[in-house]
């Protein structure tokens, strides 16, 4: 990890330290070209190459995935790791 931030391995603590202890600012950009795209009814097996890893696999699947979701009520957001499988 030290090497992946071009550090010593003495300085790795200290410098996750740091980071933790001073966050950067985050920045609200008003049209992210990240969502100039959007795919209203989209179909995975064309847009992304997700491989059948085994024979016996009952379909494709995304190994780990993130899922990025928010409740449509609170408004609160939520991601986690998961393996997704393309079913339908």
């Amino acid at each position: 990890m030290a090497e992946a931030l071009g550090l010593e391995e003495h300085e790795l603590v200290p410098a996750l330290q740091d980071a933790v202890a001073n966050p950067l600012a985050s920045i609200t950009i008003d049209s992210p070209p990240c969502q100039e795209v959007v795919h209203d009814n989209p179909d995975l097996t064309k847009l992304l190459p997700i491989p059948t890893h085994n024979e016996h696999d009952s379909g494709p699947y995304i190994t780990a995935g993130l899922a990025i979701t928010r409740n449509p009520r609170t408004g609160i957001q939520n991601v986690a790791i998961h393996r997704l499988q393309l079913s339908g």
